[in-house]
């Protein structure tokens, strides 16, 4: 009887341990595109264009600036979780110029964790852009989810 009883302690003891959360997430739950940002027309390094280099969206509230972060010329932004496409502008003070690119993906919406929730990973079918500044992009990698960023090269 009283092994009975000890082994009943234990499992009670042991269940309550493990039905114990933090209820925080530990996880990242952003799926982001970098921007890696390349200037080689010396015109637009000599008028400061990314001293004053903005890129903004229709679907945001805000814009994001760019901060030269050491050697690696990027920025990060989210895809539009509402659409199956994202506009993206590119614009400075220091010139009238500006570009935009229009990216084509698709979305999946995926379970993280009962304390994350649900996250969105994003593939990039495709995307078009105009040329007023920018000379050329690459895809680098065209998968955004919460553990691997895409990354898409813009030269200017």
């Amino acid at each position: 009887m009283r092994i009975i009883r000890n082994i009943f302690f234990v499992l009670i003891t042991l269940s309550y341990f493990l039905s114990c959360t933090s209820d925080q997430c530990e996880f990242e739950t952003e799926s982001l595109l970098r921007t890696e940002i390349n200037v080689v027309d010396t015109n637009l390094i000599n008028i400061g264009f990314l001293d004053s280099l903005s890129v903004y969206s229709p679907a945001w509230e805000d814009s994001i600036h760019y901060l030269e972060e050491g050697t690696a010329n990027s920025i990060s932004f989210s895809l539009s979780p509402d659409n199956d496409y994202t506009t993206i502008i590119f614009t400075s003070k220091n010139t009238s110029n500006k570009d935009t690119i229009t990216f084509y993906h698709q979305k999946e919406i995926i379970f993280l964790s009962p304390e994350c929730g649900f996250v969105y990973n994003f593939t990039i079918n495709s995307f078009t852009n105009t040329e007023n500044l920018i000379d050329s992009l690459e895809l680098v990698n065209n998968e955004l989810t919460t553990d691997e960023k895409g990354i898409i090269q813009i030269y200017f």
